[in-house]
């Protein structure tokens, strides 16, 4: 029996617990911190850039398993850190940018959902990737108005401001 270090299936199942940890941790300092700070002007979008980068990478080690949610999530994140790193506002830039985040976290969203809704009992892990999964729909859907938006200016005219 070869060694457990040379077993694929172990090495992700070691990684895959604190990755999710890790993960989950990043989407609330995406949503919660980075967001409003961008929104802000606080900060720039470089830096919020970076932080999506970080959780394309903390995803590809959640979904390690999944060969084409890697791939997705691979180009994904490259394509949204082209975006940020260039800065060149322009519709295209934002489509690019939002549409690879909504397709990125389709796939990243739908792996996390089959593991944490699967048959078997429900342990602290299937809870984080539940509330990781609440999250990814949160973000999925304001990426998907912002997309709207941008290809469709007056969808929300009429929308009282805050």
């Amino acid at each position: 029996m070869p060694p457990a270090v040379d077993n694929p299936t172990h090495w992700q199942e070691r990684v895959g617990e604190p990755s999710l940890t890790a993960l989950l941790a990043c989407l609330l300092l995406l949503t919660f911190v980075m967001t409003p700070l961008v929104e802000l002007d606080v900060i720039g979008q470089l830096a919020a850039g970076v932080v999506w980068a970080l959780l394309g990478v903390l995803a590809v080690l959640v979904v390690s398993g999944h060969r084409a949610a890697v791939a997705v999530i691979l180009a994904a994140t490259a394509a949204g850190l082209a975006t940020a790193i260039f800065d060149r506002p322009s519709a295209l830039s934002a489509v690019l940018a939002r549409g690879s985040a909504a397709v990125a976290l389709v796939a990243l969203g739908g792996v996390i959902a089959r593991a944490a809704f699967g048959s078997g009992r429900v342990t602290w892990h299937r809870v984080q990737g539940a509330v990781a999964l609440y999250l990814i729909l949160g973000l999925l859907f304001a990426h998907l108005c912002g997309l709207l938006n941008v290809l469709v200016p007056e969808a929300f005219a009429n929308v009282p401001p805050a």
